[in-house]
């Protein structure tokens, strides 16, 4: 219930949030920094918070702050000045500060290598690499082939997931190496897999080779969806000299790799063969749609957005369109929270798509918010109608006494989940 509280971005929820920063569960620990942070002024995380809480809570904490770009090269700094700050979250922030072009002391991430968790030790090694240490990739197969075989995966998957997400372009010929030397051995195939992906998204002339070691010349459909799947969450098209080991004529297999081909080679018809691609409803190709859409221009990226806004006026939408109809909303927000407004104003009152767009509002603040909301009749008590009082709580300065009861209604019972009732 506190992720819900945490959505409404409400400053009155302040006080709350820093008396739970004394709670015993570290999880809670976690909803009450990263709530503080997202009603502050500049959205990061305070650290003299961070380094208040529990260990457990710490490492959620800055590992969602990483992801969510809610760490400046100040508050970075302060964190790294805490000499209790453990090992793993430090290089972990050393790399994180390195990919903002932030300063990285080379003597500090050199003493990392020395960690006694093997883990820390390999990836500040693989950020010496990074450095300009030409020595990094030796000193990572040294210390892997000592080690149990669990600790080899789980350290080599880390590796491949920083390389992947910081584009260490130093570390691309070690991924190569060792990606083959897996496969010729048949070893931890899911590093195999994983490292293709990351060669194809970051160095395609690599990675295609091995995405073809990896699914042969005649792979079975299912390999077929796999191969192409890879190419789309990638962003690599499906190089000519390929095209045999594809079925091109299978809907889903071809639609995948028409939709891939589109985005990786930046057509104007890519937003059309995206859409195509969510009608077939397959589950694996929607996982990977907001992920791919990201990377679309912002005009192409609206018009697949509101196709999956439009998908839900019809009679006979599937659940899938209302998990894509949900993406949609938090992603127009982003993009162009007016025009989403204006769709807002214009959708048929106590729809499914009201009441959809009605529960992304709630994760977001926008201006022009209280005047879309303000304009919806709420004549009862369904959902949109719930959805819309609790927005224009948010919003407005004041209520009217039956909006305030209402209100209370709602909180012990109402129309509402358990998640939207807190």
């Amino acid at each position: 219930r506190l992720s819900s509280l945490r959505i409404m971005h409400d400053p009155e929820m302040e006080r709350l949030f820093l008396r739970l920063l004394n709670h015993d569960s570290w999880q809670i620990q976690v909803h009450a920094v990263l709530g503080l942070a997202e009603i502050s002024e500049d959205g990061n995380v305070m650290p003299w918070l961070v380094n208040q809480v529990q260990p457990e809570a710490r490492s959620q904490i800055l590992a969602i702050a990483m992801d969510q770009d809610r760490l400046d090269a100040k508050t970075i700094q302060e964190l790294m000045d805490w000499k209790d700050l453990e090992e793993a979250n430090r290089i972990a922030l050393f790399a994180y500060a390195r990919s903002i072009d932030g300063e990285v002391a080379l003597q500090e991430v050199n003493e990392l290598t020395s960690a006694k968790e093997e883990k820390v030790a390999a990836a500040a090694w693989l950020l010496m690499t990074w450095l300009g240490d030409a020595s990094g990739p030796a000193k990572i197969n040294a210390m892997l082939k000592d080690l149990p075989e669990t600790k080899q995966l789980d350290i080599l998957l880390t590796l491949t997931m920083m390389i992947r997400r910081h584009e260490i372009t130093q570390a691309y010929p070690w991924l190569d190496a060792t990606i083959s030397e897996l496969r010729q051995s048949k070893r931890f195939p899911a590093v195999v897999t994983a490292g293709t992906g990351t060669l194809l998204a970051l160095d395609p002339e690599r990675g295609i080779n091995h995405w073809r070691k990896n699914f042969g010349e005649e792979p079975s459909r299912r390999r077929q969806i796999d191969a192409a799947l890879m190419l789309l969450h990638s962003g690599t098209s499906l190089p000519d000299k390929d095209q045999a080991r594809i079925d091109t004529s299978d809907e889903l297999v071809g639609s995948i790799v028409a939709a891939g081909n589109a985005v990786a080679e930046s057509r104007g018809d890519a937003p059309q063969r995206l859409i195509e691609l969510a009608e077939l409803d397959h589950v694996r190709s929607i996982t990977l749609l907001p992920g791919v859409i990201e990377g679309l221009p912002d005009d192409q990226a609206k018009v697949v957005l509101d196709r999956f806004l439009e998908n839900l006026e019809s009679d006979s939408f599937s659940e899938m369109d209302r998990v894509l109809a949900i993406e949609a909303t938090y992603r127009l927000l982003e993009l162009d929270p007016d025009y989403l407004m204006k769709r807002l104003q214009n959708t048929p009152d106590d729809s499914p798509l009201q009441e959809v767009m009605l529960n992304g509002m709630l994760r977001y603040r926008a201006p022009g918010m209280l005047d879309a909301v303000s304009g919806i009749r709420r004549i009862g008590m369904s959902t949109p109608d719930a959805l819309a009082l609790m927005l224009l709580a948010r919003e407005s300065s004041e209520l009217e006494d039956a909006e305030i009861r209402q209100l209370g209604l709602l909180a012990s019972g109402g129309s509402l989940s358990d998640q939207l009732q807190a």
